[in-house]
């Protein structure tokens, strides 16, 4: 049963406990109840007078006019009072409205300094009890309740609590709600989600306990919206996959195998210190497995040096043999050829170009050595099996342009080079002066 509280003027102190004297900055009556004005002031108010969120600590026991010093207690028993009327009747005031006794109802502090059956807006203080129709009893040192709270200090020796269930989804939501900052010595433990409107600056460690995998922008233990900058290490301890573009300023060290599901590009220079294997399963009729493109616009590469480079320092002696390149087209036992296959393709492509003074070759090999080898030639050419005769030498689509042919029948021979060799043994072709 709710009380239907009605505060009455000229209440009558039964019995005070703590009493002392204050000064008051606003005309009080009895009853009222008040508040520090400051922390540096010891002069006292109607407490949440207006609304300003001052808690009660004091009861007025007597009328005290602005500015003046009067009797004031930490707890006071009042009796609601009496009036006499024509002919000497007596009339009895009360503190309810007479359909009903709630004997034990709690008072809270309103918005102006007097008590009230229900919770005030701004403070929330509970500050006594009806004890009889016409008693109550104010200790405004009680405890706090109710749905909103607001104290210019509070100082609890044990624990806090607010029953209140109400979620918080921004500074000025929730059940307890701090306008300013707030100090914590210890650990804070938070239920459910945390929402943080401004920076967070951590001294310690940060662990998250949640072991969601990530498997985008979106999933995973911790969840990052924006960007994030890190002035150190950072270690993944298995997967790293990074949706978009990565740069890296500085060395990127890989241990272990580095796989590229599409084109890599290097747009500076790649050093590579150990073994690079690509293997694809299946290759598509038109693919390229590796491949380089640019526009060169002045080349000036020194003699034995291009685009690609390979180079390798043999520092000991061999136990086989020493080959730089080796490039094999395995023809499976499923494999058919019906048209030309070769090694290398290579060639020049001209557009037009400006080639007076040019010299153009297909390669070029330089032998720069030191001491006279056992033999040296310039192809090492290796055929196995009776259907491994080769045809001729080459096959040209124009052989004057290709080797600069004449039919014609040779005359005397000046000389001979030697064309091949084999077992030890040497054949040679013949050379003219001139066509005879």
């Amino acid at each position: 049963m709710t009380l239907a509280f009605t505060d009455r003027n000229e209440k009558v102190v039964l019995h005070s406990w703590g009493r002392f004297r204050a000064s008051v900055l606003a005309a009080v009556v009895t009853g009222d109840l008040l508040g520090l004005y400051s922390d540096t002031d010891d002069s006292l108010q109607l407490a949440n007078e207006s609304a300003t969120a001052v808690g009660a600590i004091a009861v007025a026991c007597e009328s005290i006019a602005a500015g003046e010093t009067g009797w004031c207690a930490l707890a006071a028993e009042l009796k609601a009072p009496t009036s006499i009327g024509s002919g000497g009747a007596v009339t009895q005031t009360y503190f309810d409205d007479g359909s009903d006794v709630d004997i034990g109802q709690d008072l809270y502090l309103n918005d102006a300094g007097k008590c009230d059956e229900t919770v005030g807006g701004t403070t929330a203080q509970r500050v006594g009890y009806n004890i009889a129709r016409d008693r109550i009893l104010l200790v405004p040192g009680g405890s706090i309740t109710g749905a909103a709270g607001s104290f210019t200090s509070l100082a609890a020796s044990g624990i806090v609590t607010s029953t209140l269930a109400t979620d918080s989804s921004s500074s000025t939501t929730g059940a307890v709600r701090l306008t300013g900052g707030m100090g914590i010595a210890k650990k804070l433990y938070v239920g459910t989600d945390l929402a943080v409107g401004g920076a967070t600056a951590l001294t310690g460690v940060l662990t998250s306990a949640n072991a969601t995998e990530a498997t985008n922008s979106t999933s995973g233990g911790t969840i990052i919206t924006g960007g994030c900058g890190i002035a150190k290490d950072l270690y993944v301890g298995i997967d790293f996959d990074v949706a978009g573009n990565a740069t890296i300023d500085g060395t990127l060290t890989q241990t272990g195998i580095a796989t590229f599901a599409a084109t890599a590009v290097f747009s500076a220079g790649a050093t590579i210190t150990d073994t690079v294997t690509q293997t694809i399963a299946v290759i598509a009729s038109n693919a390229r497995i590796f491949k380089i493109s640019g526009s060169w616009a002045t080349p000036a590469c020194p003699d034995g040096e291009g685009i690609v480079n390979i180079s390798a320092d043999i520092s000991g002696q061999t136990t086989g043999e020493a080959n730089l390149c080796s490039a094999w087209l395995n023809l499976g036992t499923n494999a058919t050829i019906l048209t030309w296959s070769h090694i290398h393709t290579d060639g020049f492509y001209d557009a037009t170009a400006t080639l007076t003074g040019g010299h153009l070759a297909w390669a070029k090999y330089t032998a720069s050595l030191a001491s006279d080898p056992e033999e040296h030639f310039i192809m090492d050419l290796n055929m196995i099996g009776a259907n491994s005769g080769v045809d001729a030498i080459y096959n040209v689509n124009n052989p004057t342009l290709a080797l600069g042919y004449v039919a014609t029948t040779a005359g005397s021979a000046v000389g001979s080079i030697p064309f091949f060799s084999t077992g030890g043994t040497k054949k040679y072709i013949m050379l003219y002066s001139t066509p005879a």
